[in-house]
């Protein structure tokens, strides 16, 4: 098949590959640079609206990976989906635990260290910081973006 002859892409791959490109590049100035770690990978993941696991990052960072590349960022966004706004917001209302519409740093504090993967006390406190925009001590849905 010739250039000429080749398909254009679909108005939706192309919107995909732009997606791809607007979460690489607010982690990387340019799209020809690699990725060169785990923790690299994992932003530009988060970038792309994606929550990965540890055991997602090991499936694509392995012990033999010394780098990613653009087309590997993608290929990685085709076989992860994304987190829906309805996933992040029952895991809200888990952590809600009296059910009155806030999140408590004793709350957040209860849910990320003894479930799932385990922070520490020091990274809920970084995440309630960051997360706690009016600085209320509290989250309540409206306040945390899941846009």
């Amino acid at each position: 098949m010739s250039f000429l002859e080749s398909p254009r892409p679909s108005d939706e791959e192309e919107a995909f590959y732009a997606r791809c490109r607007a979460a690489y590049l607010s982690v990387f100035r340019s799209s020809l640079t690699n990725i060169s770690s785990k923790q690299q990978l994992c932003h530009a993941l988060q970038q792309a609206g994606r929550n990965p696991a540890h055991a997602t990052l090991n499936k694509y960072w392995t012990p033999r990976t010394s780098k990613l590349n653009f087309d590997d960022f993608c290929e990685i966004l085709k076989n992860e989906k994304n987190t829906e706004e309805s996933e992040l917001m029952r895991a809200f209302r888990k952590m809600d635990l009296n059910s009155d519409g806030f999140v408590s740093h004793g709350e957040l504090e209860k849910a990320l260290t003894t479930r799932g993967e385990k922070m520490t006390t020091e990274e809920v406190n970084a995440v309630f910081s960051l997360a706690d925009i009016n600085k209320d001590g509290k989250l309540d849905y409206a306040e945390v973006s899941f846009k």
